[in-house]
């Protein structure tokens, strides 16, 4: 028996309807109960066709995830020719997006949905090429383009004047450009102060890796040999670093541990002691750059989940993550899980 405040009868259709919503929802109760329930409150919509409460179609946070019946072919998105059907071609930014979100996966790596070149985007290759340069000497094909090696920072100035006045028409307006513009600047400062220009062993190092016959690539921003080992680093130019934990859990970070014990270049460097994402636009009260490391340990621990992660992709397993990081994506309105996601047509 119902005790309390329930034990009372309902003031409105929408207290009546969330009560029977809540025996509908309770898989432990009766059928016939919950079968009662539903017919409640398909009566509540006959009775007040503006009670929202009785709308299932407004209910968006009880939406389902429903699979279709025909293969998407996921893996055509990451195929190699050389790579048996049952294997993935894929990157670590790649297999980082299904982590998050299978759903944002599927709409962007899979259906090829990705937005246009954001100013971020474009800010943050401009700030790689930068540190890039300020690290190596380019190659005859860069060269061609305008590329040179910067040894001095009049010299890293004036190319990132240059470059940043190419990329100024992206940002939305004068003013947002004119405040990237000066963090690059401050970025730049701080790399030349702090992460020792010119001593990198490896820049921008492409490499591709073997995990149970499934192919992953990328490029390493940095690669610092520490005597016998080496450490391992990737540039962010976010202001905000992420937390502790996200480092030492990062597939990224993980992958890059992963090539470090696999590329060939790489391992005549050293064994791989840390992994490292280091945020140029961040400064500590000590002087320093923040900086979030991954220990080996923790790399070996994060590389256990991709086995499942990959054969997600290939079973085409595109549920959106409830749990996922939200914040930028750009697939809100494709999403059931939010209130303005739309049912998307085959």
């Amino acid at each position: 028996e119902v005790e309390g405040p329930l034990a009372l009868p309902p003031l409105t259709f929408a207290e009546a309807a969330a009560r029977h919503r809540r025996v509908l929802a309770d898989t432990s109760l009766p059928a016939p109960e919950r079968l009662a329930a539903l017919g409640a409150i398909a009566r509540i919509c006959e009775l007040d066709p503006t009670c929202s409460a009785a709308q299932p179609r407004q209910w968006w946070w009880r939406w389902d995830w429903t699979e279709g019946a025909l293969p998407i072919r996921a893996q055509a998105s990451g195929s190699d020719d050389d790579l048996p059907p049952d294997k993935l071609r894929t990157s670590y930014s790649r297999i980082s997006k299904y982590d998050n979100c299978p759903l944002a996966y599927l709409y962007s790596v899979v259906l090829g949905l990705d937005p246009d070149t954001s100013h971020n985007m474009a800010f943050g290759s401009l700030m790689h090429q930068i540190f890039e340069d300020i690290e190596k000497e380019p190659t005859e094909e860069q060269k061609a383009s305008g590329r040179r090696r910067l040894t001095n920072r009049d010299a890293v100035m004036a190319r990132y004047d240059e470059l940043f006045a190419e990329i100024e028409d992206v940002f939305p307006t004068k003013v947002l450009a004119a405040r990237f513009k000066r963090e690059g600047e401050v970025m730049i400062e701080r790399y030349i102060r702090y992460l020792k220009p010119g001593t990198a062993a490896l820049v921008e190092h492409p490499f591709s890796v073997d995990l149970e016959g499934h192919r992953i690539t990328g490029r390493i921003d940095r690669v610092d040999k520490i005597g016998s080992n080496v450490i391992v680093t990737d540039y962010k130019t976010s202001k905000r670093p992420v937390f502790y934990d996200d480092a030492r859990e990062s597939l990224q970070l993980a992958i890059y541990y992963l090539a470090a014990k696999q590329d060939p270049e790489l391992r005549k460097l050293g064994e791989p002691i840390a992994m490292k994402l280091v945020y140029p636009g961040a400064e500590l009260t000590n002087g320093k750059v923040a900086e979030r490391c991954q220990r080996p340990d923790e790399a070996e621990a994060a590389l256990g989940r991709l086995p499942a992660l990959i054969e997600g992709v290939l079973a085409e397993r595109f549920a959106p993550n409830p749990e996922a990081d939200c914040t930028w994506c750009r697939f809100k309105p494709l999403c059931p899980l939010w209130p303005e996601g739309k049912e998307v047509s085959a």
